[in-house]
Formats: structure tokens, sequence, C-alpha cells
């Protein structure tokens, strides 16, 4: 197959026009998605974008609070964490010679929390005298 000087001008002319129409295609496309966040209501595309992505995370089952939190922020902790106060009220509890779990009973926190208060201070654990 032989192809023509013609043919291939021609050829050449429908791909510059092609590459033009993509480039003004990009153009329009970045203009009107600059847009979106304003046409919605939104300070500024960063916020416009987290909503997105809120919205979609909860149709394919997943929980969209997970992408709520701050960024930078340090995972969620799933328990309770202690004030510096009931600490305090544990220690000086274990101190006065009451076990863990009249401790935890007392102050309304579980016994893993008056455990783990007691090691963040490093109180050795309470022995049982020995039999003779």
């Amino acid at each position: 197959m032989v192809i023509k000087r013609t043919e291939l001008k021609t050829l050449a002319d429908f791909q510059k026009m092609i590459a033009t129409l993509q480039r003004e295609a990009a153009h329009l496309r970045a203009k009107e998605l600059a847009e979106l966040p304003a046409k919605y209501g939104f300070k500024s595309a960063k916020e416009f974008i987290k909503a997105i992505r809120v919205a979609a995370a909860g149709r394919n089952g997943s929980s969209p609070h997970r992408l709520l939190k701050k960024p930078g922020s340090k995972r969620r902790r799933r328990y309770f964490k202690i004030s510096p106060e009931i600490k305090l009220k544990i220690v000086d509890a274990l101190n006065k010679g009451k076990t863990g779990p009249q401790v935890a009973e007392e102050l309304d926190v579980s016994l893993s929390s008056v455990y783990l208060a007691k090691r963040g201070i490093s109180l050795p654990p309470a022995r049982k005298p020995k039999k003779k």
C-alpha cells in the first residue's frame, strides 16, 4: 500500500486538529472543575473534596467517619482515656492497700484501666504473703 504525500499532509493536519481539540477540552474541564466548589457552596476545593470523599465512602459500605478526622491527627483511640485526676485517685487508693477490683468498683473505671494506671507509675504488683 502506497500513501501519497497529500494523504500524509491531510493526516498530519487532522492530528494537529485533534491535539488542539484535546487541549481545549482539557482547558474547559479544568475551568469547570475549578468552579464546582463555589457552585455547591464550599469555601475551598479542600472542603469540597473532603465532602465528596465522605459521600463516596458511604456508597460502598465503608464508614465515612474515618475520613472526617483532621489531617495530621493521630489514630483515634477506641477506649476511654483516663484523666490525670482519676489516675491520681487510683494511685492513692492502691497506695492505701486496696486491691485493683476494689479500686475499679469504687471509682467506676475498668479493671484494665486500674492496671494501666498502676503500670504507668511503676507500682510493683501486689503480692500475697507466702503461707508458711
